[in-house]
């Protein structure tokens, strides 16, 4: 646990101001989720208006439907970040936990799991995390599927608003041709990450 390269193999802290650190926080991680969630909402939201009083009330219903998909996500991002933020000693605690880790996916000849991006952030925002192969099955059928699946629906959201006459069924049959196959992909991350889990 103190080789000097099992060591190199952590994310680095942020060696900052705590609130400084809350800050960037809030900007990297909670800025595009909200408008993920404000898009994921606005398609709902759209969708209740259109079915209970008729395609003039879309603008309405996109308008509340981001409003509460922004405060739900403003909810869960207090709640999350509270509850994963680590104290100085406890992010020490995993900081070491990632250092063996990562060395142990290395000695394995595994160098790139547990390098994506996001969780690379997450570490390096002083947010207590575990790697991808300890994240369980739930968590690794919603990374990639909650994303991607965020995305789609946003994307789906701005094509009805930019064409308000579009039939409510189209725009929900054209979000299932992607969110069907997308949730052939989550369950194929977690089969994946759980055969190399057992495998390893």
């Amino acid at each position: 646990m103190n080789d000097p390269q099992s060591s190199s193999q952590a994310p680095r802290t942020v060696n900052a101001d705590r609130g400084f650190v809350g800050i960037i926080t809030a900007l990297i991680l909670v800025s595009p989720i909200a408008a993920l969630a404000a898009g994921v909402g606005a398609f709902f939201g759209m969708s209740v208006g259109v079915a209970a009083w008729g395609q003039e009330s879309l603008a309405g219903g996109a308008a509340v439907g981001a409003g509460v998909g922004v405060l739900l996500v403003s909810a869960w991002a207090v709640v999350f970040v509270g509850r994963v933020r680590a104290s100085k000693e406890e992010w020490q605690i995993h900081a070491e936990k990632l250092a063996a880790y990562f060395q142990d996916m290395k000695s394995r000849g595994v160098e790139s799991h547990g390098g994506d991006p996001t969780f690379r952030m997450l570490w390096m925002l002083g947010l207590k995390v575990p790697p991808p192969l300890f994240l369980g099955t739930l968590g690794n059928f919603l990374h990639p599927v909650g994303i991607l699946g965020a995305i789609i629906l946003t994307a789906d959201a701005i094509n009805w608003w930019q064409r308000p006459n579009y039939p409510m069924w189209i725009m929900w049959v054209a979000v299932s041709i992607f969110l069907l196959p997308l949730i052939g992909v989550g369950v194929y991350n977690v089969k994946a990450t759980r055969s190399m889990a057992l495998k390893l």
